[in-house]
């Protein structure tokens, strides 16, 4: 280019305004500023194109279930949602979270209508149609819950008569065990909105039994008091466990690229300390907490 603006004056006025020599080439002084202007601009021109790129590269919108107890709750908090966002940031990424009911969360990935969805369970029924993280973000135990003038009919699996309704939650899954249960004995699962909602149910004798997945955040202590039914309701016995996941939609390039960038960032906060600082300060709060009965 400075040849081009130089070889341009010189057949404009007559002067020689370029010339060679063994060390390069000499600019006419009066073009000197021009050249810098055009490097400056050109320089921030890039910039800004870089910038912008790179932005739309690292943000990813993501869904979140909004009643998994101190995991994700419907303000956006919870622990499972920090270490999401944090992974995320480890890379040098961006997340959003959207916060929904579960059902919805998990439609939405299953028809490409969003690119993950936090909370996830491997399942038969989603083989092959969800990618899943490397790591869990936690881990549960189906259990089952009755309420308390029951608690002697039902002690056991062998206990439990075919027909039974036991309540469950709309979307959700479950371990292999309880799910080959609802189908060799005829179980009628009951749908509620959460596993708060079935445990109100369940007090108010709208079936016989339900189940919830309980973990290190969010037990049984807590839920029955969510749900105001810890003079209703309690523990029958535990049933199996599993691992909850963030699943990733499986054709869709963007979840991919997420997915690679959160398997990354889970590894950085395992080992520079951030996973577990978050979940002991999700352990401290479920320690001095008493969640208030939800409507």
């Amino acid at each position: 280019p400075y040849s081009q603006l130089n070889a341009y004056s010189a057949q404009s006025d007559g002067r020689k305004s370029l010339s060679s020599s063994k060390n390069g080439f000499t600019v006419d002084a009066k073009f000197i500023p021009r050249i810098r202007m055009f490097k400056i601009i050109l320089s921030c021109c890039l910039f800004l194109s870089l910038a912008n790129l790179a932005s739309a590269q690292s943000k990813y919108a993501i869904l979140a279930e909004d009643a998994a107890g101190m995991w994700g709750q419907a303000d956006g908090s919870g622990a499972g949602n920090d270490i999401v966002r944090a992974a995320f940031a480890a890379v040098g990424d961006q997340v959003v979270l959207s916060i929904v009911p579960y059902n919805r969360c998990k439609a939405h990935v299953l028809n490409g209508l969003a690119i993950a969805c936090v909370g996830m369970s491997k399942s038969e029924d989603l083989n092959g149609k969800i990618l899943f993280a490397d790591v869990p973000l936690y881990t549960t135990v189906s259990t089952l819950f009755v309420r308390k003038s029951d608690a002697h009919k039902y002690t056991k699996l062998a206990d439990i008569p075919s027909q039974t309704h036991v309540g469950t939650v709309l979307g959700y899954e479950y371990p292999s065990l309880v799910m080959q249960l609802f189908k060799d004995r005829n179980w009628i699962a009951s749908d509620a909105p959460s596993e708060v909602h079935s445990l109100k149910k369940l007090a108010a004798g709208r079936f016989n039994l339900a189940v919830a997945n309980l973990d290190a955040l969010k037990n049984a202590d807590y839920l029955l008091k969510q749900a105001g039914v810890s003079d209703q309701v309690q523990v029958a016995f535990e049933v199996e466990g599993s691992e909850t996941f963030i699943g990733f939609a499986r054709d869709d390039k963007k979840a991919l690229l997420a997915l690679a960038a959160f398997n990354r960032g889970m590894q950085i906060i395992k080992k520079n300390g951030t996973l577990d600082k978050i979940l002991q300060q999700w352990k401290s709060k479920l320690a001095t907490s008493s969640p208030s009965p939800t409507s």
